[in-house]
């Protein structure tokens, strides 16, 4: 009886230990990169890649790429952030769902055309913004995941 009662304290305790792990587990911070390029006016576009793992783990990661075009004295103009999710196992990798989200900071500026898709381990998106005096950016992004998760 009491061998019986050793082990099933024993296996409560494993049981709990486990449970507190896997708690533990999901807390996990999202990682980011950024890039910058540059135009001939001085202007220039930031690129921002945030990636958040759903959990250790899983298999599945969710990214964002932040696109924020800025003017030359680093004043934001608009922004285009792609989103996506994707699914790996270490053989292959494939994006289960894109969105998007547009943001215009100076006025003047519009969003005039976007568009969204995703096939096979990307996702993309365009949009096009036009602003006073005939501007137009027109912002072409991607996200990629390869077998093993790595986001770029």
């Amino acid at each position: 009886m009491v061998k019986r009662c050793c082990r099933f304290v024993v296996a409560v305790l494993f049981a709990l230990s486990c449970c507190i792990c896997i708690a533990f587990a999901d807390t996990v911070e999202p990682s980011s990169s950024q890039d910058v390029i540059y135009f001939e006016d001085g202007s220039y576009l930031e690129i921002e890649i945030v990636v958040s793992p759903v959990s250790p783990l899983s298999s599945i990661k969710e990214a964002e790429k932040i696109y924020t075009y800025k003017t030359f004295s680093g004043e934001n103009i608009v922004s285009y952030t792609l989103f996506g999710r994707f699914e790996y196992d270490g053989t292959t990798s494939e994006s289960v769902y894109v969105d998007y989200r547009a943001a215009i900071y100076k006025s003047g500026w519009d969003l005039e055309h976007h568009d969204e898709g995703f096939a096979g381990n990307k996702v993309s998106g365009t949009a096009t913004f036009s602003g006073p005096n005939d501007a137009s950016k027109t912002i072409i992004g991607s996200i990629s995941c390869d077998k093993d998760g790595r986001i770029s």
